[in-house]
């Protein structure tokens, strides 16, 4: 498994629209997501989808734990 891609996400519901319209959320807020689909949003859509769109909770922890090293170093 792997995170959940926002195209794949996009793809799934056909348009970014409808994305954002399950998610009660606008299209410029799904823009703004960059390659992956945050945490809380991906959640929501494998069940939304019955784990059509799938993601690993363990990698989205581990994206987290590694960026927030990199601020502490920084």
């Amino acid at each position: 498994m792997t995170n959940m891609k926002t195209k794949d996400a996009i793809s799934h519901y056909g348009t970014t629209a409808a994305l954002a319209e399950v998610l009660e959320l606008t299209s410029g807020a799904i823009s703004q997501w960059g390659e992956f689909v945050p945490e809380w949003a991906a959640g929501r859509l494998k069940e939304e989808t019955k784990g059509v769109l799938v993601y690993d909770i363990e990698l989205y922890k581990r994206l987290s734990r590694e960026k927030k090293e990199q601020k502490q170093a920084a």
